[in-house]
């Protein structure tokens, strides 16, 4: 049991080799454990408000984290030093970040219904995503690792998955989950074969897709 939050906690994530543990939660405060030890390694006050997401780099030095104080923050694991804010104090709540396979960018979704592409050593945004809906709850986005053609997917409050090739005005695919269009779809895992699980708020099941087709294989 890692304890020491003094509010809820919204979001955990691993590090590559599963050695560190960060979180964040409702006291806006980032915090990483050692799995090894439980120990806690660092307590950063990192936002104004509760963070929403928090996802290590690929290689395990850097940490982002996103809030809804309208900010992304880029962490060094090692020390706890801030590398990087993106965003500006009236940007639109973070809902979701997440990196890139590859490291180099940081996708993050907002709750004006758009989801980024940042470069975030250069600080500017090269993508950015629309069609979705996503207003109110915090859905989730991710990258697909599909080649020679990676995919951007994001979760959404109208019952469905949303899809877009990670390419300039992109039209989105969109998939399915639920009949009811009033369903957030809050939970998306991609699988670099081509497979996504979309999980809803009020649904019980799970629905897996297989990308390059676009029809659900399990449900």
């Amino acid at each position: 049991v890692l304890a020491g939050h003094n509010q809820p906690v919204f979001c955990v994530c691993f590090n590559q080799n599963s050695t560190l543990i960060a979180s964040g939660g409702c006291d806006f405060e980032l915090r990483i454990w050692s799995t090894r030890t439980g120990s806690l390694v660092k307590k950063i006050p990192a936002h104004k408000k509760q963070i929403t997401a928090v996802d290590f780099s690929p290689d395990g030095s850097l940490l982002a984290s996103s809030s809804l104080d309208g900010l992304c923050r880029i962490w060094e694991t090692d020390t706890g030093g801030l590398l990087k804010t993106l965003g500006e104090d009236n940007n639109p709540p973070v809902s979701h970040a997440r990196f890139s396979p590859n490291g180099k960018f940081l996708l993050v979704g907002t709750l004006k219904s758009e989801v980024c592409l940042w470069d975030y050593k250069r600080g500017v945004v090269r993508l950015s995503f629309r069609g979705h809906k996503c207003a109110r709850y915090c859905t989730s986005v991710a990258i697909f690792p599909l080649k020679p053609n990676p995919r951007v997917v994001s979760g959404s409050e109208d019952g469905c998955a949303y899809v877009w090739p990670a390419e300039k005005d992109s039209k989105p695919i969109r998939l399915e989950h639920s009949e009811r269009d009033n369903e957030p779809i809050l939970s998306i895992a991609c699988y670099k074969d081509g497979h996504l699980a979309t999980g809803g708020l009020n649904q019980s099941t799970i629905v897996v897709w297989k990308l390059k087709k676009a029809v659900a294989v399990t449900k």
